[in-house]
């Protein structure tokens, strides 16, 4: 049996994913230590998101487990890994256009509903609009602490690409997870908002979260992480501390190419 060492929220161990004959993962293996700020970086192509997509149940590994707090992960399905407290971002923001940021946040916590809680819903019990009062509740807190207070009764189609990128955030917080994976959240981004969301990201950590981030903003990982672990061609080719993995020779040649100094 595997010995929990507390010190870490999740083991990531000899994870291999083929799609047919393509070998999009080949024995990654590293470990995230519990609220910290860990960084996955790679060239395009290298199974990051298929990293994020085997952890959080979307894709089932052909080789290799996945311990959360100690318990294995791996054949458990999407709902029941967000219910044990593995949170997630996307690529490409999945929002309702037309609903309200408010709205949006709430979907985050009714995700968790259990059976007996939704047939409190289906029939409109006390029990289901106190639940839906305390919901109510934490959206709001969530959204003020995404600094978008003055905007959740605005559609979400009304927001700025930025503002959006933020109410992703927020959802994914209201999911209350221990460990949030965040899938390029400041790709299309201005200066100014990804400073925003650095601010923010730097204060989860401090709620109790530890987050497991995907950046092609190398400066914008390098500032936030304390680890940096890398990827190219679906292996792990480096991890340490951001100052050594940015020296590293492999990574600069994952990058830039050979002949490349630095990746800085």
């Amino acid at each position: 049996m595997e010995q929990v060492n507390n010190n870490y929220i999740m083991k990531i161990i000899d994870i291999h994913k083929y799609f047919g004959g393509i070998k999009a993962l080949k024995g990654v293996s590293f470990e995230l230590s519990k609220n910290k700020i860990t960084g996955l970086i790679g060239p395009n192509g290298s199974g990051k998101t298929t990293l994020f997509n085997v952890i959080t149940g979307l894709y089932q590994p052909s080789k290799g487990e996945i311990l959360f707090n100690g318990i294995n992960i791996m054949g458990k399905k999407v709902r029941d890994i967000a219910g044990m407290g593995v949170g997630r971002t996307f690529q490409n923001i999945k929002l309702f256009a037309d609903s309200s940021v408010l709205e949006n946040v709430m979907v985050g916590e009714h995700r968790l509903l259990d059976k007996e809680k939704l047939l409190d819903v289906f029939l409109n019990t006390s029990k289901f609009r106190q639940i839906e009062k305390e919901a109510v509740f934490k959206a709001q807190e969530i959204i003020q602490f995404v600094g978008l207070s003055n905007k959740r009764r605005e559609f979400v189609k009304s927001l700025s690409y930025g503002e959006r990128k933020r109410v992703e955030l927020a959802r994914a917080l209201a999911t209350n997870p221990k460990l949030l994976l965040l899938d390029e959240p400041v790709a299309g981004m201005n200066e100014e908002e990804i400073l925003f969301l650095f601010d923010l990201i730097e204060k989860l950590p401090e709620k109790g979260i530890s987050v497991l981030l995907i950046e092609h903003h190398i400066r914008f990982v390098a500032k936030l992480a304390s680890h940096i672990v890398v990827l190219d061609q679906g292996e792990k080719i480096a991890e340490g501390k951001p100052d050594e993995v940015q020296k590293n020779p492999l990574v600069i040649e994952a990058y830039l190419g050979k002949g490349a100094e630095n990746v800085a």
